[in-house]
């Protein structure tokens, strides 16, 4: 599970994040997705803290629904 959110934080998010970015706020100051996408991995290589963040939001993310759902399913039914 860690690999598959992880890669999706990597793979996915920083696409995702140009599309709404460009509609939103308009064009990249250093280019295209392309440029975006060279700035997050340097940033990555770089152990930068806002980089490792935007990768691992996907995990953490599950982490918490999957911590909500055990709650709910561990309170006793009302009679």
């Amino acid at each position: 599970m860690l690999a598959g959110a992880v890669g999706f934080g990597v793979l996915v998010v920083p696409p995702l994040l140009w599309l709404v970015g460009m509609r939103e706020l308009g064009p990249y100051a250093d280019g295209g997705m392309g440029d975006l996408l060279g700035n997050f991995f340097r940033g990555l290589a770089g152990a930068s803290f806002a980089f490792w963040a935007v990768a691992l939001v996907p995990y953490l993310l599950t982490l918490v629904v999957r911590a909500l759902i055990g709650l709910v399913r561990g309170f006793p039914a009302a009679d």
